[in-house]
């Protein structure tokens, strides 16, 4: 999906959005209800990097009753371990996703911020926090410095993570970052090193190819109950999932976790050089 048919789909739905520039030219979308970025596109023509649920939005048209958790799709943030903060059949609780995000700036970042209380079902406990995505858009001598140089095209962001606990809590919690990608995809990882690497590789059509890589500050660990760390397998024509999971916070109740992402675009052979030369 383009950047201007998801705009319309937004608009003529009543859907509050933020689009910021990055890279030549480049946009990156938030959606700030859901607390999500849903779109990446390395230049204005160029397809989303990220996968977006049309069923939502057909949903929404047609004034489907709400029958539970709601799936714009792109990049969202939930809780970890799974096993404590994931219902039955791995809903999550509505106080995590969609949560009540409020949008703010400070100093150029984009900054969505949602205070809340779940249940950890296995501890026994209500865990009350404060998760905040500090998002902050790339120029392209930016992008160049962190990914090194390159004929393709770009977009992308660096973002701060942070979680407060609001008070003592004897579960290990945990930011779980889950990024759904275009169903088809290729998933790689990166070497391991002081954070992880994510790479995501859409060739379709063997013309054009989209590359998204994801990479985080620290972190390790799969979010719960043998869920594997990279994604799982998804169903046929469903969504890719990458995973990047935080350390947990230190004594004072608080972390910062940085990532990072970017989505590259042009030909096919190219974009895969340019893949593999990251692995």
């Amino acid at each position: 999906m383009t950047a201007d048919e998801l705009v319309d789909n937004l608009a003529t739905l009543g859907i509050a959005h933020e689009m910021r520039a990055s890279g030549m030219d480049g946009l990156i979308l938030l959606l700030p209800e859901y607390g999500r970025v849903l779109g990446i596109w390395p230049h204005r023509r160029a397809e989303n990097v990220l996968w977006v649920n049309n069923g939502f939005f057909q949903s929404l048209r047609v004034g489907a009753k709400d029958d539970g958790w709601n799936n714009p799709g792109g990049d969202r943030l939930w809780l970890a371990p799974a096993g404590e903060f994931l219902g039955e059949g791995g809903i999550v609780p509505p106080a995590i996703d969609p949560g009540k995000f409020v949008l703010s700036s400070d100093r150029g970042a984009a900054c969505m911020a949602n205070r809340g209380e779940a249940w950890a079902q296995q501890s026994g406990v209500r865990v009350r926090f404060r998760v905040t995505r500090r998002i902050r858009p790339l120029d392209d001598a930016a992008l160049e410095a962190a990914w090194g140089p390159t004929w393709l095209r770009r977009a992308g962001c660096e973002e701060e993570l942070e979680l407060e606990l609001e008070s003592s809590c004897p579960v290990q919690v945990r930011l779980w970052n889950i990024t759904q990608v275009p169903p088809g995809s290729e998933i790689m990882e990166g070497p391991a090193g002081k954070g992880r690497r994510i790479l995501c590789l859409e060739d379709a059509d063997s013309e054009r190819a989209r590359l998204l890589v994801r990479a985080s500050s620290a972190g390790d660990g799969a979010p719960g109950d043998g869920w594997p760390w990279t994604g799982r397998k998804p169903a046929a024509g469903a969504p890719g999932e990458l995973f990047l999971l935080s350390p947990p916070p230190g004594v004072k109740r608080r972390l910062v976790w940085k990532t990072s992402t970017c989505g590259f675009s042009g030909r096919s052979a190219a974009v895969r050089r340019f893949a593999f030369s990251m692995l």
